[in-house]
């Protein structure tokens, strides 16, 4: 027996064969796009307000950087990746790249200046817990303190200082033991031991 109509079959079965509850309806066809999105991997994207922030970007220079599990390597990978991110940043900041084959350390307050033992000396911060303590950055004084953080006594770095209003060529000081009364800092560093590589 062939019924011509769902009205027809409702009357005989006595059951409503077709919800009449379009909410249901929209809600069912929401979930269902949404799987269908989830399923061909959609991604969205929007454009946001930027930050004030300073960036670095490390990339390790070593050799199992070499490695081809990306094509054609992991380094070049590494690399259009950071120039991907730096293409794709809206706003202004401060952007760093370094590279590092060893234990890199770089201690920076992007107002004053920075510390960077990279490539000049290889660390041992295992029994280092409290770093900011023990290293000072302010305008016109670097300074760490190797009492308290003996694996950076005797390590060769690189320090920079910025906005020094000077138009002379900055002294560099010495001062053994550690302090930040700048009345005991009088002493001047030998050339064998500091040198100034540009001003």
């Amino acid at each position: 027996m062939r019924f011509a109509n769902f009205e027809a079959m409702e009357k005989l079965s006595g059951k409503t064969l077709m919800s009449k509850n379009i909410s249901l309806l929209f809600l069912r066809l929401f979930i269902l796009t949404f799987l269908i999105f989830a399923a061909a991997g959609t991604t969205y994207w929007y454009t946001g307000a930027g930050s004030s922030f300073d960036y670095a970007i490390l990339i390790d220079g070593s050799v199992s950087m070499l490695a081809e599990d990306y094509e054609p390597n992991r380094l070049e990978a590494a690399k259009e990746a950071a120039i991907s991110f730096v293409d794709a940043f809206p706003g202004q900041a401060n952007i760093g790249v370094a590279t590092f084959t060893g234990t890199t350390f770089i201690k920076e307050k992007t107002q004053y200046g920075k510390i960077d033992f990279c490539g000049k000396a290889v660390i041992d911060m295992r029994d280092v817990v409290d770093l900011d303590s023990f290293v000072t950055i302010s305008k016109g004084l670097i300074g760490i303190d190797t009492i308290e953080l003996p694996a950076f006594k005797g390590k060769a770095a690189q320090l920079s200082m910025y906005n020094l209003e000077s138009s002379k060529t900055p002294l560099i000081f010495f001062n053994d033991p550690y302090t930040l009364d700048l009345s005991k800092i009088t002493t001047t560093c030998p050339g064998d031991r500091c040198k100034n590589i540009n001003f």
